[in-house]
């Protein structure tokens, strides 16, 4: 159940128990792995007190949980746009594909990032390993459907 603030909720059992399925901020447009149970990409905003003893700058980050929300781990900063590469696969095509990938449009500006609007200065790139690593697929790259 997605809140109105960013405050999720989580149930395995048709309602009957409920959790939170935040880390302790509002966490938006969550993206659960097609075949993975447990795995799912968030999104969250930075906060200012995120910053202490910095200047304050605003971006959207991607986070992710190998236990149905249990724990959360950041994954890549300034991002706009984020996917499994499995979503909406063929089966026959995803048996080519990791089942790690992920698929991110990131800002190639560290500083306050658009909440809206276009910006031009966006790369597409792909991690096969939670973005330990990853590639750049589309230079300057707007959006990907």
């Amino acid at each position: 159940m997605l809140g109105s603030t960013g405050l999720n909720w989580l149930s395995e059992d048709c309602g009957k128990t409920i959790k939170a399925l935040n880390y302790g901020q509002p966490m938006e447009e969550y993206h659960f792995h097609p075949t993975e149970r447990d795995w799912g990409l968030a999104a969250s905003w930075s906060k200012c007190s995120d910053f202490v003893g910095k200047s304050c700058k605003k971006y959207r980050a991607v986070y992710l949980t190998k236990n149905l929300g249990e724990t959360w781990t950041k994954v890549v900063d300034y991002t706009v746009q984020f996917s499994w590469a499995y979503k909406n696969l063929a089966q026959n095509i995803r048996k080519n594909i990791p089942k790690k990938r992920i698929y991110v449009t990131r800002s190639l500006e560290e500083w306050d990032q658009k909440v809206a609007g276009w910006s031009y200065n966006v790369d597409m790139i792909k991690s096969d390993d939670f973005f330990k690593t990853s590639s750049i697929l589309v230079p300057h790259w707007i959006n990907f459907y």
